[in-house]
C-alpha cells in the first residue's frame, strides 16, 4: 500500500468473521423486528444504512420522517416473507443506495465482497429451511459464534484480484498459476542457527539422531541443514 502497489492477501479468514456479517446481523435483525425501537435504530446506524446521531435526533423530532423509515422495514419484511430473501435484499440494497454509500469508504471494494458472499451464503442456506427470518437470523448468527467450524466457501474472496498482487501461501497456490511469480521467502529455514537443534538422521542405524555437542556436530549441522533443505523442497515442488 505505501508504494501505492493494490494487494490481497488470499484466504485470510473467514467472511462471518467480518464486521459485514455484524453488520448485517444488525440489519436483518431491525427488518425483522422492525417494531421493537433498539432493533430498529440498531440497524439503521450501521454503516449499511449509513444514519448519524445527527440525523436520529431530527428523525425524533419529525413523526413522519421516523414513520417513513421505519415503513420502508416494514415493506422489507414483507417483501422477505413472501418472496425469500434474495429478492428482499437486492431490493434493500438498491433503495438504500448501500452499494453507492460503502463504495465511499477507503476499502469499499472489500466491504462490497464480503457482503455479497454473504448474502449468498444467506441465500444457499434459505433453500434448505422453512422461510423463515428468525430461523435465517439465528442461523446467522450461530456461524459468527466462534466455535463453529470453518468451511472451505466460507473463507474471504479476493475483492479485485485482476490487477493485485495476489498474496498466498504455498499451500494455497494451487500451481502458482499466474503470469509472473515471485516467492521472497522459499529458502527460508534451511540454516541453522547457533540456536537451533542439531538433528539429522543417521542412515546406518535408520533412526533420528539429536547431536547436543559431539566432536563432529559441525558436520551433523550440514547434514542437517541438506535434510531441512530437502524438505522444504519437497513442500514447494
Amino acid at each position: 500500500d505505501a508504494r501505492g502497489v493494490p494487494a490481497v492477501l488470499h484466504g485470510a479468514g473467514n467472511v462471518f468473521d467480518t464486521p459485514e456479517a455484524a453488520e448485517l446481523q444488525r440489519v436483518l435483525t431491525g427488518i425483522c423486528e422492525h417494531n421493537r425501537e433498539d432493533r430498529f435504530r440498531s440497524a439503521l446506524v450501521t454503516d449499511l444504512l449509513g444514519v448519524t446521531a445527527s440525523q436520529l435526533e431530527a428523525a425524533d423530532a419529525d413523526a413522519s420522517a421516523w414513520e417513513t423509515r421505519r415503513r420502508r422495514f416494514r415493506e422489507y419484511a414483507d417483501t422477505w416473507q413472501r418472496n425469500g430473501f434474495m429478492p428482499m435484499f437486492r431490493w434493500l440494497l438498491a433503495r438504500e443506495q448501500i452499494l453507492e454509500r460503502l463504495l465511499g469508504f477507503v476499502d469499499g471494494e472489500r466491504r462490497l465482497t464480503n457482503l455479497f458472499h454473504l448474502a449468498e451464503q444467506l441465500q444457499a442456506e434459505s433453500l434448505h429451511r422453512p422461510p423463515s427470518m428468525v430461523a435465517l437470523i439465528r442461523w446467522l448468527a450461530d456461524q459468527r459464534a466462534a466455535m463453529i467450524p470453518r468451511q472451505e466457501d466460507q473463507l474471504l474472496r479476493l475483492e479485485s484480484d485482476a490487477r493485485a498482487v495476489n498474496i498466498l501461501t504455498i499451500h494455497r497456490s494451487k500451481g502458482l498459476e499466474f503470469p509472473i511469480v515471485f516467492c521472497p521467502f522459499t529458502w527460508d529455514g534451511s540454516r541453522l542457527t547457533a540456536a537451533d537443534e542439531v538433528r539429522y538422521h543417521d542412515t546406518e542405524k535408520e533412526r533420528t539422531v539429536l547431536d547436543l555437542g559431539s566432536d563432529r556436530i559441525e558436520e551433523h549441522r550440514r547434514q542437517a541443514e541438506t535434510e531441512q533443505l530437502a524438505e522444504n523442497l519437497r513442500l514447494l515442488y
